[in-house]
């Protein structure tokens, strides 16, 4: 856990730093299989001037029958108990909160659309958060959430596991024009060097927007255990 501004700063552009070239390879086979022309090389492209072009995408059927496969399955979390006084039923209870959060999220959907990602690119953030169900609440609800775009806005500090779930820190972009940005948190647009780490500029289009960073980080504390004679743990 860091205490200041610069600080988080240092250890996001570290982390960008750490995956810079997986993410670019990232980029580089979304604009392969989405955009128009994004098979072609750009000095072909260029070369070719008007002449006519056509394109015979190989890779897309390929994403699609991946898809329909994944499409044919059942995604569901499965508790079951592991011991420490684990149960079968508190299991069901457990799972039943589970498929509470994933109806409410309409989760299935976005585990299918975050598989297409990655089959596509390789990469993919899920996001599990607390957030209100409507204006009305009172109380927050746990949501399963799609993160858009999340190769230019997501990243994580150190890791070995693939899924990430060992990082200390975590960062998300977000934007907002330097109006919206002042009109929301009350204070002024300044730059200090947040970067979105994409150099592969592609559209001629870039409006200005505010950048900045939402910081997750894991924060420890102490407790006092103490073990019985009857081997039953306490805090």
């Amino acid at each position: 856990m860091v205490k200041t501004s610069q600080q988080c700063l240092a250890l996001f552009q570290k982390a960008q730093e750490g995956e810079h070239d997986t993410r670019e390879l990232a980029r580089e086979s979304d604009h392969f299989c989405i955009d128009k022309d994004g098979q072609w090389q750009d000095s072909v492209r260029n070369n070719m001037g008007n002449r006519p072009r056509f394109t015979f995408d190989k890779v897309s059927p390929i994403i699609e029958d991946i898809m329909s496969e994944v499409e044919s399955m059942d995604f569901g979390i499965r508790v079951r108990p592991a011991g420490k006084g684990a149960t079968k039923d508190i299991a069901e209870v457990y799972a039943g909160i589970v498929r509470f959060i994933e109806n409410q999220s309409n989760a299935t959907q976005i585990y299918r659309n975050s598989t297409r990602r990655i089959i596509r690119r390789g990469i993919d953030f899920i996001r599990l958060k607390t957030d209100w169900a409507d204006d009305d609440s009172f109380e927050q609800e746990i949501f399963i959430k799609g993160v858009q775009n999340s190769t230019d806005r997501c990243w994580l500090g150190y890791h070995e596991e693939q899924d990430g779930s060992d990082a200390d820190d975590g960062w998300v972009v977000h934007s907002l024009t330097p109006e919206q940005f002042e009109e929301r948190y009350k204070r002024k647009c300044i730059s200090i060097g947040i970067d979105d780490d994409n150099v592969t500029q592609r559209y001629d289009y870039k409006p200005e927007l505010a950048l900045f960073l939402e910081y997750m980080y894991k924060k420890p504390y102490k407790k006092t255990i103490a073990l019985l004679s009857d081997g039953r743990t306490i805090e």
